[in-house]
């Protein structure tokens, strides 16, 4: 159904324009040059009930007083206008509409029901509608062009589509693909997405013939069921999709997400988590946005590491810079591959990745020609990067242009992707710019924008392995509403099979003395509460006591400061003290928006790691990939043992997150420490829904 009603909404024989004026500086006027500057074919109607005539053109009234019903409107008028422009729209039998007007829930609360109004006469009247606020739509294969700001100069028809809640966004996408002679099939604002949104937009792009890939700027996710639905169509169609996020790190970038779009932004990397789960990759810059979707619309998939072979000595820095933050590996090239490079290149090279292939390459076609036949020929290179684009005095005809085309055929015959990054921004034009869709290798500009082009491309050719099958049986666990207590928490662990150390819970100093004597090893003291999270820095927890004396002191102490705090004293916890080894933080948080997500890094009182999030369930394989990322990502050595065990513990945390995600809120164990070959949960923390369900 969204593929019929957008097809029509993107081909339409017959434009009318609500709001027609011939103001130089209105939105119509400029809607109207663009549809004949790309020639669109059909009729366009200019609605004005003050005019007779506007752009030397018959005006009309009203909709409903047009030679036929237009197939498609826009409305350039006041918020308030727009509502009943719409309502005119299912009167007049007009299926689709473009609401360029502001002033719905960009504007605030006031203009957020108004929003409210224009969605429920678009569904009343069933409409297609895209925006409000949004600066319109250019159909490349059509031709329309139903847009209300500067088109490139060159425009030509491709296979990737550009879906945007920023025009800003969108216009940078368009002209970079103007410049350089990039295919563009659609581009298209969202506005503040009254009906229609990204999700819908890549549903239609999933079953669109002419579509390959999708580029997106996202500032905040309003619907993520729908946005998924599409990313999940998009999959399932074995088409690519890249997503710009902003990062919001600060302050004013939040201020300004909200003003832009009236919303407020969640935790992003749980969204960046969520979007790749469902096989975006996820870029934070327009320009790398522009870059990724070209080379994921050129280059085949990829395995084995990356080779680059570059015709300077600064280009070698400044790349291997670039791919360093964006965490692709420049790994050594193989003795034998070393070898034959030594026998190409001149004397004064030193074989390495990346490779130095000289400025002498480009004066000979056959040194830099030769470089490339041999990576490629090593079994263990997957992509080749070099740094050459054809000649723009001479197109055709230069030795730039010899390695160019040697480079697209050694792309063609080893499946392997040749790219070539370029240092500063080039526009190509006329013969360069069909040459370069001749040899089908992918230019990348800026070293920073393609290093994050490359990481995309690597991340969609993994193979997304299936859900990791269960080897347990559900346990049935009765989870308490609120903030749990350790011991508590510590029961739901068990239940799961993630080890504790040995412990018993008592009511008083005796009776810990006793449970010391029963245990028979240095034990600490902790206090059993659910108002005192971090119990440590309160001085709730006493460590290293090891005679029975000392835990009846110890644990003395820790009542007498609970009690001068005001929270409850009852309860304490005499826990077996386990040697030193790796400590690891695994906590999971079921997100209202995105779900249940889980974050492994290094634990214990320092937590130290970034804090990245892996959505669940887990994928087959993707436990001992998360606690090998975890233990590197600390730089905390451990063995295929102790590997084993920590992939044990995250993976059982999957399985509690996943069963109880209807009535956990979030948990954590801090630290679980791996030592003796085991891997033990020293502590824990939940929170969980309250009795109404609510957090």
């Amino acid at each position: 159904m969204i593929k019929k009603r957008l097809d029509a909404f993107f081909n339409p024989n017959t434009i009318a324009i609500v709001g027609a004026s011939d103001r130089a500086s209105s939105w119509s006027k400029e809607i109207y040059s663009n549809l004949e500057k790309l020639n669109f074919p059909g009729e366009i109607f200019p609605i004005n009930p003050r005019r007779s005539t506007v752009w030397d053109q018959p005006a009309y009234p009203s909709l409903s007083e047009t030679p036929v019903p237009a197939d498609l409107a826009i409305i350039a008028i006041p918020a308030e206008a727009a509502i009943e422009a719409v309502k005119a729209c299912g009167e007049a039998g007009v299926p689709s509409a473009m609401v360029v007007s502001s002033g719905f829930r960009d504007a605030g609360p006031a203009g957020a029901e108004l929003q409210v109004r224009l969605t429920a006469a678009a569904v009343e009247h069933g409409i297609t509608l895209i925006g409000p606020n949004v600066e319109g739509f250019i159909n490349y294969h059509g031709p329309v062009a139903a847009y209300g700001a500067e088109m490139p100069p060159r425009s030509c028809r491709g296979s990737i589509s550009m879906f945007s809640q920023s025009g800003t966004a969108a216009w940078t996408f368009i002209h970079m693909a103007g410049d350089r002679g990039v295919g563009v099939r659609v581009a298209t604002g969202v506005g503040v997405e009254a009906t229609i949104g990204i999700g819908e937009l890549l549903e239609w792009a999933a079953a669109d013939s002419e579509t390959t890939v999708a580029a997106c700027y996202i500032e905040t996710i309003r619907d993520f069921e729908r946005l998924s639905t599409g990313l999940e169509a998009m999959d399932r169609a074995n088409k690519r999709v890249v997503i710009c996020c902003p990062r919001v790190s600060g302050e004013a970038a939040k201020a300004a997400v909200i003003a832009h779009t009236g919303e407020l932004l969640g935790d992003t990397t749980l969204r960046d988590a969520a979007l790749r789960r469902f096989g975006a990759v996820v870029v934070y810059d327009p320009i790398a946005l522009f870059e990724t979707a070209l080379l994921l619309e050129n280059a085949p998939a990829c395995s084995g590491k990356l080779a680059a072979a570059m015709q300077s000595g600064g280009n070698c820095t400044l790349f291997a810079d670039a791919l360093n933050e964006a965490r692709v590996p420049l790994e050594k090239f193989s003795a034998a591959t070393m070898s034959k490079l030594s026998e190409i290149l001149p004397d004064f090279s030193h074989p390495r990745n990346p490779l130095d292939v000289t400025g002498q390459a480009i004066f000979d076609s056959d040194i830099y020609c030769r470089a490339i036949d041999t990576l490629a020929a090593d079994p263990e290179v997957g992509m080749i990067a070099i740094d050459v684009a054809p000649s723009r005095t001479h197109p055709g005809d230069s030795d730039l242009s010899t390695i160019l085309r040697y480079a697209g055929k050694v792309q063609r015959e080893s499946g392997k992707p040749v790219i070539s990054v370029l240092t500063t921004p080039v526009s190509y034009t006329g013969r360069t710019a069909e040459l370069i869709a001749e040899y089908g290798v992918a230019i990348l500009q800026g070293h920073a924008s393609a290093a994050a082009a490359i990481a995309s491309l690597y991340e969609v050719s993994r193979e997304r392995l299936p859900i990791a099958e269960r080897h347990t049986d559900k346990p049935e666990v009765a989870v308490p509403p609120g903030i749990l207590d350790e011991v508590q928490a510590s029961a739901i662990f068990t239940q799961y099979g993630i080890e504790r150390p040995r412990e018993a819970v008592v009511s008083n100093p005796a009776a810990a003395a006793e449970a010391a004597r029963e245990l028979d090893c240095r034990v600490v003291v902790k206090l059993v509460c659910a108002e005192v999270p971090h119990k440590a820095r309160e001085g709730l927890v006493k460590l290293s006591l090891d005679s029975p004396d000392a835990v009846k002191q110890a644990a003395q102490q820790v009542q007498d400061r609970a009690r001068e705090m005001g929270v409850d004293a009852t309860q304490l916890l005499v826990q077996e003290q386990l040697a030193a080894g790796p400590e690891f933080l695994i906590g999971v948080t079921i997100d209202p928006l995105y779900g249940p997500a889980m974050t492994v890094r290094s634990g214990g009182g320092g937590v130290s790691g970034e804090s990245a999030f892996h959505m669940l369930p887990l994928r087959r394989g993707e436990a001992t990939e998360i606690a090998a990322g975890a233990a590197a990502g600390s730089s905390i050595d451990l063995s295929d043992g102790e590997l084993k065990e920590l992939a044990n513990v995250v993976e059982r945390f999957g399985w509690l997150a996943e069963d109880l995600s209807d009535c956990i809120l979030e948990i954590e164990a801090n630290p679980i420490i791996i030592t003796g070959g085991r891997a033990v949960a020293v502590d824990a923390l939940a929170a969980a829904k309250d009795q109404t369900g609510e957090n």
